[in-house]
């Protein structure tokens, strides 16, 4: 099993089977051996060009093997009632995608990813639906557990994105801190209820049609 990210920020203690590398996704993928599964997960703010990638892991795999996108549509919506209009989880969300798109990289939507899929070779494409809240506000108990998870995830991930994004915007990073200080204040008080569609989206490499040595190795 290999991973990679920008950053060598993975943990050192890792099962034998498994490594990770500092690799750019949107560079040329020069894998040793052919993958008989690629997952990529939390992407859609990662790349100027998805159907790129998925390309990209279509070539990389060994005939039969199958890539799988897991990723939420954004920016999120929300349950009644509606957030304020001075509210700051609902303007973050409004500069994020402003500072996307000025990046060169605005966020996919994840309804495209069986579509681009197909395009680039796949078969038997298939995506699943869910419905993922952001912080404990459902009457499921299941349902609010994860939604509880989420919000901690959420805002973990809004300290580590928002400051490099709001400077494409001209923010300084002491801006940034008091946003997402502002966002973090908003949910502790509660009211909003804001949830996503996540997708599950999958499909498989074309079976070779004659023998050769494009046998996928453990990856």
């Amino acid at each position: 099993m290999v991973g990679t990210d920008l950053s060598p920020i993975q943990p050192q203690h890792v099962p034998p089977n498994c490594s990770f590398e500092v690799d750019d996704a949107e560079d040329e993928w020069l894998f040793k051996r052919k993958f008989s599964y690629v997952h990529a997960r939390a992407t859609v703010t990662c790349f100027k060009d998805f159907p790129h990638i998925v390309q990209s892991a279509f070539r990389a795999l060994a005939p039969g093997g199958f890539l799988e996108f897991q990723d939420p549509t954004f920016p999120l919506v929300f349950a009644d009632p509606q957030p304020p209009p001075d509210s700051p989880f609902a303007r973050w969300q409004r500069l994020i995608v402003e500072a996307g798109v000025k990046a060169g990289r605005q966020w996919a939507d994840p309804r495209n990813y069986k579509r681009w899929f197909e395009d680039a070779g796949f078969e038997a494409v298939a995506e699943e639906k869910f419905f993922i809240s952001m912080g404990a506000w459902c009457e499921d108990p299941r349902a609010r557990e994860i939604g509880k998870w989420n919000l901690a995830n959420w805002l973990e991930g809004m300290e580590a994105i928002t400051p490099r994004s709001m400077s494409r915007l001209g923010w300084s990073a002491e801006e940034s801190k008091v946003l997402v200080a502002q966002v973090r204040e908003e949910f502790r008080k509660g009211g909003l209820k804001p949830y996503t569609d996540y997708w599950c989206v999958w499909g498989r490499k074309p079976l070779a049609k004659t023998g050769g040595d494009d046998v996928a190795e453990p990856a």
